[in-house]
């Protein structure tokens, strides 16, 4: 063999022990690692339901005694079917009143007129600080009858996308606009077909009532699948009509059982922004080793759901119960 050859095999025979060292198994050692890939998923509702569910009732009025009779009807209707319900009050028309804490009162303009063209579009061609003047009349008078002023719709949805700093300067959160700008965490969306002047109203035949719960329902599982809350839309003086008669009061009660039937949460436009509100500041951090993954949470919300495909044994600073579990997740709710 010559040297040239004795050299090469050497060279051979070295580079084969270093890459055997290389590849040799080590002993794994259990060190906590920060996770940059989040391995879990928050819900947008509370306790693992499906979807958020809030009845609205616009144009709440209680200046004379038929209106007041009115009101108690409707909330004894609501109670009775377990249905929170946010009622949308014309400022000028309220009086103080004892609502249960399942009934939210939110304002509705100041008294649903336009002071330039005597239309219910109370803020149509109306300058910036006309609308803030009435708003803020509004609310204050609201405040004095007793009432904590969370939200606002605006009479006819008559606002535009230019007014929302200023309604965020005096609310919780606004439902003036079917399909927000890209406010989705402090607009509050609704849908649009009107629950008590399109769907159960009286003139319609009982074909088009099927017809039109249908419509809705179809509309009502499209925003489930969006993540949307449903905020269904009504009217408080469509109401004495159709709790009067039997062929649309049918309509509310088959409406409101198929609700019943469904794995809602159902609460009120405060609550829910309430919630919302809280579950954006949620934020947390993720430590693994090989058998635990270990999740810190900033605060602990009651309620608050999280899925995770993990298999590994699941720690978290908060309190936790499984509620679901399956072999490709296992769904967590912080007590």
């Amino acid at each position: 063999m010559t040297k040239k050859h004795t050299i090469l095999l050497t060279t051979l025979i070295i580079s084969l022990i270093l890459l055997s060292a290389i590849n040799t198994p080590q002993t794994p050692t259990a060190l906590i690692t920060q996770q940059i890939n989040p391995e879990i998923t928050i819900k947008h509702t509370p306790n693992n339901t499906d979807n958020v569910f809030i009845l609205t009732i616009d144009d709440l009025s209680l200046s004379v005694a038929a209106q007041i009779r009115l009101t108690g009807k409707i909330i004894e209707y609501v109670k009775n079917k377990s249905i929170p319900t946010t009622f949308f009050a014309i400022p000028a028309y309220m009086q103080p009143y004892n609502f249960s804490n399942v009934i939210e009162i939110a304002q509705h303009g100041y008294n649903h007129i336009n002071p330039k063209d005597n239309s219910h579009r109370e803020f149509t061609n109306l300058t910036d600080k006309e609308i803030e003047a009435r708003l803020t009349k509004g609310k204050h008078l609201l405040e004095k009858q007793g009432y904590t002023v969370y939200g606002h719709r605006a009479p006819c949805f008559s606002l535009k996308e230019k007014h929302i700093p200023l309604l965020k300067t005096l609310y919780l959160y606004d439902s003036s606009f079917h399909v927000p700008p890209n406010q989705t965490d402090y607009l509050i969306p609704y849908i649009w077909l009107d629950l008590t002047g399109n769907i159960c109203n009286i003139t319609t035949s009982n074909k088009t009532l099927k017809d039109s719960k249908q419509k809705l329902f179809t509309v009502i599982d499209n925003w489930t699948a969006s993540e949307k809350p449903i905020v269904i839309l009504s009217h408080f003086f469509d109401y004495e009509t159709i709790l009067q008669n039997n062929q649309t009061k049918e309509c509310l009660n088959s409406f409101f059982d198929e609700i019943n039937k469904r794995y809602y949460w159902k609460t009120t436009m405060k609550d829910y922004a309430i919630w919302k509100s809280h579950l954006n500041t949620i934020n947390y951090t993720l430590n693994e080793t090989e058998t635990t993954l270990e999740i810190t949470f900033n605060t602990c919300l009651s309620a608050l759901t999280f899925e995770t495909h993990s298999k590994k044994q699941i720690k978290t600073n908060c309190q936790i119960k499984i509620k679901h579990k399956n072999s490709q997740k296992t769904t967590f709710i912080l007590k």
